[in-house]
């Protein structure tokens, strides 16, 4: 007997959408990186210092859909490519091509409004008290605070098989097990700005309500070698009730003649869920970014995982994202352009390509798409394909 056996340790096995950095529509246009980026409405989610570095009202929302997978596409394109033959040998000779085949797809969905509070213009007076016609910004003794909603959803499944080499009668099963996750996140951020002659330092924190709810079934199947004998195995969905937590996220950024350099750690103490009758954490993730911002209508960035990182559960593998991207920030038309990529898995979906464009604020478009494709009827597919529609502007 042979056996093909692909792990699918849960939903959370090949989520990369849950992995650092996919929340609006700005940082997905610019190879996913933002922790340094001040020109965004984003940074309760990428780096809370960014409240106090570019202190301004901010508003944004987003909407958007992803797809990854691997091996599935080139199996439907052989399956369709030897439809006169779908014998259990020749179906397992095409599922064999590849070591693996899962999708993944996912849905994630944000809302942030940035409350001004990092400063004010008032007359300069003179020595006698009376005003230059000149004025002087002052900074209130609160900060910088944003409100945001997040709210996501992500669905995966593998597919298993077994062939049996029965000389009589050969079988093909085929087995999988889809499960998906929903998280709802409402994360409250502040940030403080301290200046000197050396540069300015900006740290801020998030404190988030998470609630996470999980759905799973089971799916299996058995074809022989006449294709008479066809039988089927489906446990309907069964969903979880939710679970509750609170994540924490910390943030530093150092500024100084247009560079700004950004460290943040999230979900630092690690949130515990009960998911599918057992305990699952968020794992902290911790990230670098670099931007440069010049000629007040560019900027150039870079993010990188300081180390690899759990892509969401502790018992869930793990990715290490790299990206850079290039920032035309106009008043009425913004253009984005990145590449991004997985170094923890040999940058298995190739280098991704980004891009976005803004249109007064209220209309934005991003979207990504992998160098891997797949081809079928002659047309050249990619892997990794994600669309965003959103909007942001600053007040």
């Amino acid at each position: 007997m042979k056996k093909l056996i692909l792990a699918s340790c849960m939903v959370l096995g090949s989520l990369n959408a849950l992995g650092f950095g996919n929340m609006g529509n700005t940082s997905a246009g610019l190879g996913n990186t933002g922790v340094a980026l001040t020109k965004s409405a984003w940074g309760v989610y990428y780096n809370p210092a960014l409240l106090a570095a570019d202190n301004r009202g901010k508003f944004g929302y987003s909407f958007g859909v992803n797809v990854d997978q691997q091996g599935i596409g080139a199996l439907a394109s052989s399956v369709l490519q030897n439809q006169a033959d779908l014998s259990p040998e020749s179906l397992w000779n095409s599922f064999n091509q590849h070591k693996k085949h899962s999708i993944s797809l996912s849905s994630q969905n944000g809302l942030v409004i940035q409350i001004t509070g990092g400063g004010y213009e008032v007359p300069k007076l003179d020595e006698n008290g009376k005003e230059t016609g000149e004025m002087i910004e002052k900074r209130n003794p609160y900060g910088a605070f944003t409100l945001a909603m997040f709210a996501s959803t992500f669905l995966y499944g593998d597919i298993q098989a077994t062939y049996n080499n029965n000389n009589a009668n050969p079988t093909l099963s085929v087995a999988t097990n889809p499960a998906g996750v929903a998280l709802v996140e409402i994360p409250v951020a502040w940030g403080w700005r301290f200046e000197t002659s050396a540069g300015d330092i900006s740290i801020g924190t998030t404190i988030k309500y998470m609630g996470l709810n999980g759905v799973n079934a089971n799916i299996s199947g058995t074809i022989s070698q006449d294709q008479q004998n066809l039988s089927k195995t489906i446990n309907l969905p069964t969903l979880d009730q939710t679970s509750h937590w609170f994540g924490i996220d910390l943030g530093l950024l150092y500024s100084i003649y247009g560079l700004n350099v950004g460290v943040v750690a999230k979900n630092i103490n690690a949130p515990q869920f009960d998911l599918w009758n057992q305990k699952v954490r968020v794992m902290p993730q911790f990230r670098l970014g670099l931007s440069y911002e010049f000629a007040d209508y560019f900027a150039l960035t870079f993010d990188t995982d300081l180390a690899p990182n759990h892509i969401l559960f502790d018992n869930s593998p793990k990715t290490q994202m790299i990206g850079t991207g290039f920032l035309m920030d106009f008043s009425y038309i913004d253009l984005r352009f990145g590449v991004m990529g997985d170094m923890a898995n040999s940058f298995a979906q190739g280098a991704i390509l980004t891009g976005g464009i803004n249109l007064l604020g209220f209309l934005d478009i991003a979207a990504q798409v992998s160098t891997e494709m797949f081809d079928i009827k002659g047309y050249k597919v990619p892997n990794f394909v994600t669309l965003k529609v959103g909007g942001s502007f600053t007040f």
